[in-house]
């Protein structure tokens, strides 16, 4: 798929900008390209776009199955159930538990939603590995023994106060992520073209980018759903 960016400048912010305008659009360019890459790569549709590994979970795109949808379990007030986790972890067959498999969530609802969780003594499960009854190592980039990494592209698992889930939401990626195939045809090229609105007094840069994806192996991912058992 081909991916376009423009921004216009006139020729006069160029001539009296103390620093070099084109070289800070071209790394506000690389910028967008890397979140619209990450957000195509977990929401993409597959029309005219990459397919994305919550494209359809459980189910295919273009005949090609999907990572299968593993229900977390909803407590009082669709509370995510930290069963859930367990259950999501280990649905992911011996064979692909590598050191490659990961989670993925989001951290500003999803992560702060489970970092919430608690015992019936208060205690929070989702702790630092200081307490007996936590569902983290003694390094807190671990969850059940697995490292978890953010993306803000990823759904939310809370509505915005955080008192309720967001039923049948997908907030949470397990597995090996080599699972999915991204293929790059051209990386970002930018073009500074002159004269297209040399009228106006302008510079157009034009940014292109074409790159492809999906879900090719499966059986190596899992994404939990917020649903009942």
């Amino acid at each position: 798929y081909t991916h376009m960016a423009n921004a216009t400048v006139t020729k006069d912010m160029i001539e009296d900008s103390m620093f070099d305008v084109s070289s800070y659009l071209g790394d506000q360019f690389r910028n967008a390209v890397r979140l619209q890459t990450e957000n195509y790569l977990i929401n993409g549709t597959g029309v005219g776009q990459p397919v994305g590994i919550l494209a359809s979970p459980g189910g295919t795109v273009g005949g090609q199955a999907q990572a299968a949808a593993i229900n977390l379990g909803i407590g009082s007030s669709n509370l995510l159930e930290p069963d859930g986790l367990v259950k999501l972890a280990y649905a992911l067959p011996e064979q692909y538990d590598t050191t490659n498999a990961v989670f993925v969530m989001n951290k500003t609802n999803t992560a702060r939603g489970l970092f919430q969780l608690k015992d019936q003594q208060d205690r929070y499960l989702f702790g630092l590995g200081y307490q007996d009854s936590g569902l983290a190592g003694a390094k807190p980039k671990e969850l059940l023994g697995y490292e978890y990494v953010y993306s803000s592209q990823m759904p939310n698992a809370y509505n915005t106060t955080g008192a309720s889930g967001v039923l049948n939401a997908y907030p949470i990626i397990f597995g090996d992520l080599s699972g999915y195939w991204m293929v790059e045809r051209s990386a970002l090229s930018i073009q500074v073209l002159t004269e297209t609105k040399a009228t106006l007094n302008q510079v157009e840069l034009v940014g292109r980018y074409r790159f492809g994806g999906a879900t090719v192996e499966d059986w190596k991912i899992k994404v939990g759903k917020v649903a009942a058992v």
